[in-house]
């Protein structure tokens, strides 16, 4: 390797992409659960406190209960028509597949996919898997990504959650089966020693 190929190597690696930060405007909150009446006004209420960082005079938050869908249709023309800044909502809504913590449910998965409105994913209230401190605030807050370079807006909202003195960690996550393949790939060319080239990417 000739120093200027050294040269551009070593600029390469310190080239980073810079993340813009942007205070993220939560104007609107939909909370969407399958219960009614007064436990649907409890979770709200219990929403607002866990939350309370992005709560101000000017947040207005609204209910979407349980007997107000009863189809995913129905879900997704309701935030459509509302447009919500933010959805809070749980696994496994108008369902008992909560008792296996295997999938979002049907009216979840479909949410997350179908709209680019940014949901606060609870565990189910009656599945019991979320510890009683961990509803109570945001102090900590993790944002993890297999593409966090350049991701704005996933940074941005983890650090609009995080609380005032709080700490927020952007952890960027790669594929360990991808990782190989490469490697596996490396180890055909001559010209390239292997081992080095793993604790080099593993570097960066």
């Amino acid at each position: 390797m000739t120093k200027l190929d050294q040269f551009q190597s070593v600029f390469l690696a310190a080239d980073k992409t810079a993340l813009r930060y942007e205070k993220i405007g939560v104007e609107h909150v939909l909370v969407v659960s399958d219960l009614d009446g007064d436990a649907a006004g409890e979770l709200l209420n219990r929403m607002r406190a866990f939350l309370s960082v992005i709560d101000d005079e000017e947040t207005r938050w609204a209910r979407l209960d349980g007997g107000g869908f009863s189809s995913v249709k129905q879900l997704l023309d309701t935030v459509d028509e509302q447009a919500p800044d933010l959805i809070v909502t749980y696994r496994h809504l108008h369902s008992s597949a909560w008792q296996w913590p295997h999938s979002l449910g049907e009216y979840l998965d479909v949410l997350t996919q179908a709209t680019r409105v940014p949901v606060v994913v609870l565990p189910h209230p009656d599945a019991a898997r979320a510890l009683p401190h961990t509803l109570e605030h945001t102090e900590r807050v993790m944002a993890i990504t297999a593409h966090l370079s350049g991701d704005d807006r996933l940074v941005n909202y983890a650090l609009g959650f995080t609380q005032p003195g709080g700490s927020c960690w952007l952890t960027h996550v790669e594929s360990l089966a991808a990782f190989d393949h490469y490697l596996d790939v490396i180890s055909k060319i001559p010209e390239i020693d292997t081992e080095s080239a793993r604790e080099l990417i593993e570097r960066q």
